[in-house]
């Protein structure tokens, strides 16, 4: 069994339809805190988010091989406390429910995964998170400089170009477009990693860093999660979590 990685992690799932791609993006949480030269007095704490993997599946992909494959990549990164945001617009409470029926049986970690229908409107709830709350929140971690992306991962590229083609557009009647977009450029990745940083993991720390010369990314050797699949092996039975490990079930 992989080592537990320890850190804030949130696991962003963009699920696709019959013409998008299915896409997941792990992102870490960081705190910087302030090196020699600096005193704590009057020091803001600034989150950094690392994404530290990108997957994107085959068009047509089953949702139940989707749910297998967080799995396997969850046992093998050791990444149990994770926390799974899912990206639920469109395709129904049933394929959600795949995720629920794995966490169940204990096959995705700790945390209840959450789905979320992305909207064009401005309500915030418990099932729906505007587009424009996601753009602004990559836009805000993209002028500050507090998003990095882990060297050498495939879609690094993808990401990139998915980024540019990110926005939001507002109507005259105050709403944002959010279907046209999707049916114009694809943005699976770009948005797995959106719902990754936009999500707010409260059930463990973040690690800790000092920015210095050598960068953000030389201080973030802790997990590898592209390694190849393992042969799978079904999980060792435990006893039933205390009601404080399964935080974020409805």
């Amino acid at each position: 069994m992989a080592t537990m990685a320890t850190g804030n992690f949130v696991i962003g799932v963009d699920l696709g339809q019959i013409y998008d791609h299915s896409a997941l993006a792990v992102v870490e949480r960081l705190h910087q805190i302030p090196d020699a030269e600096h005193s704590f007095e009057g020091w803001r704490r600034d989150d950094f988010h690392h994404v530290v993997h990108l997957q994107r599946w085959d068009l047509g992909t089953p949702y139940r091989q989707v749910v297998a494959d967080v799995g396997s990549l969850i046992r093998r990164a050791g990444l149990r406390e994770a926390l799974i945001v899912l990206d639920a617009t469109g395709i129904g409470k049933a394929v959600v429910n795949l995720f629920h029926e794995a966490h169940s049986r204990d096959q995705l970690g700790e945390f209840w995964p959450r789905g979320y229908v992305i909207t064009g409107g401005r309500e915030i709830t418990g099932e729906l998170v505007p587009k424009r709350e996601l753009v602004a929140k990559l836009q805000t971690l993209l002028q500050a400089g507090r998003l990095k992306v882990a060297a050498g991962l495939q879609l690094a590229d993808v990401l990139k170009r998915e980024m540019l083609q990110f926005r939001a557009k507002t109507l005259a009647t105050g709403g944002d477009t959010y279907e046209a977009a999707r049916e114009r450029d694809h943005d699976d990745v770009v948005l797995a990693v959106a719902l990754a940083c936009w999500a707010r993991h409260t059930f463990t720390e973040p690690r800790r860093f000092v920015i210095n010369d050598t960068g953000l990314e030389a201080t973030n050797q802790a997990v590898v999660v592209s390694a190849p699949t393992p042969p799978e092996t079904p999980p060792p039975k435990r006893a039933h979590a205390a009601p404080s490990r399964r935080a974020g079930r409805p």
